[in-house]
């Protein structure tokens, strides 16, 4: 810091940056802001708060629409919301840039695991809605 009269702090000059150094701080804040996002996203996953999971996954895609890390979260979220069209979605977008990762097969397995089990419930409200219907009269 330069000190002006009285030994009182002043500001200090600007300094003048090349192109080439204005291009690596831009990376750096934005490898930073994308670092801060995806911790942030793990905190409100492990928080459960899944809107918050997927407002800022979602924020993270439009930073870098391959960020593996938001893909993940994204998807795994989906997954736990029910929300299978757009699980897929994600796990396609995902697949595209991570073709052999443990982890997209593994979400991939709950996707699956997760629509059979809301396709036998359904199965069994459904039976039990056409059983009633199917009755004679007079027997209930």
């Amino acid at each position: 810091k330069m000190l002006g009269s009285g030994g009182v702090p002043t500001a200090e000059p600007p300094v003048k940056l090349t192109e080439e150094q204005r291009t690596e701080l831009q990376a750096q804040k934005k490898a930073l802001r994308l670092s801060l996002l995806s911790n942030t996203m793990q905190c409100w996953s492990k928080q459960g708060d899944l809107t918050k999971v997927v407002q800022t996954a979602q924020e993270v895609l439009k930073m870098d629409p391959a960020h593996p890390k938001a893909l993940f979260r994204l998807s795994q979220t989906y997954v736990t919301q029910h929300e299978h069209e757009r699980c897929r979605e994600i796990l396609e977008r995902w697949r595209a840039v991570e073709p052999d990762s443990a982890e997209l097969r593994g979400v991939e397995a709950k996707l699956r695991q997760d629509i059979a089990a809301h396709a036998s419930k359904e199965k069994q409200m459904f039976g039990k809605i056409f059983r009633k219907d199917s009755a004679p009269e007079g027997s209930e």
